[in-house]
């Protein structure tokens, strides 16, 4: 269950509610932004923080043609991609709480890992049952339980 701060870390790690396009203060709220589609420039905001050097959050997240059809000043991604953005986002709080700083939970996310079988955290979450297995890690590796 997502606790207030864990919203308010959701729209900070969107830039803020003006890129949200929306005010969010509750689960229902994040329901609905997922369901409208989460704004380009909140998704631009996260793919800065995310992934400054390298990683191609958009072709990851399978917009690449999407971003390049559509004007970005009004565009939404779909909502598939939405809440796709938003278990990774959720997953990156989880990580920076875990390993103390940004750069370091990105960087978690963006490397294979002992303990998921040599595969890539942020690939992992493409699904909902990949982003626990991935949630569970976080949590044994903040409480020393490596196995």
């Amino acid at each position: 269950m997502i606790r207030i701060t864990e919203i308010s870390e959701i729209v900070g790690i969107f830039g803020s509610v003006d890129k949200l396009k929306r005010d969010i203060r509750s689960e229902w709220d994040v329901d609905q932004l997922i369901r409208e589609g989460i704004p380009y420039p909140a998704f631009k905001h996260f793919q800065e923080k995310f992934a400054p050097m390298g990683f191609e959050l958009d072709t990851f997240m399978g917009l690449e043609s999407a971003l390049k059809e559509n004007n970005h000043e009004g565009f939404r991604l779909p909502s598939i991609a939405s809440d796709r953005l938003y278990r990774l986002a959720r997953l990156f709080i989880i990580a920076t709480k875990v390993l103390e700083d940004e750069k370091s939970g990105a960087e978690w996310l963006k490397k294979p890992q002992w303990g998921l079988g040599g595969r890539i955290p942020a690939e992992v979450a493409f699904t909902e049952i990949g982003a626990k297995e991935v949630e569970n890690l976080l949590g044994r590796i903040e409480h020393s339980v490596l196995a």
